[in-house]
């Protein structure tokens, strides 16, 4: 008993050897998982780098006063929380 008939019938194009396959795909959520987690990587690491560039001893980069605060010990101090916060 072929099941070949029963899928022309029933107008698929073709039968699944694997039940699971036909019911669960989950290359795609390991795909997009996998994207997330590069993207959030890479997102830390420029975070990291950009914090890095605009302290005190560096000094290649300066932030708008919008995205930082001041220091509660230094009230002069530019602390870039902005930067902070992204890098966890």
């Amino acid at each position: 008993a072929s099941a070949r008939p029963l899928a022309s019938a029933s107008c698929f194009d073709s039968v699944q050897i694997n039940t699971r396959d036909a019911v669960v795909n989950l290359d795609t959520l390991l795909q997009a998982h996998s994207a997330a987690s590069i993207a959030v990587s890479n997102i830390l690491s420029v975070a990291s780098d950009l914090y890095l560039w605009t302290m005190t001893e560096f000094k290649y980069l300066e932030l708008a006063d919008r995205y930082c605060g001041t220091s509660s010990i230094m009230p002069q101090k530019k602390n870039s929380w902005s930067l902070s916060w992204v890098r966890g």
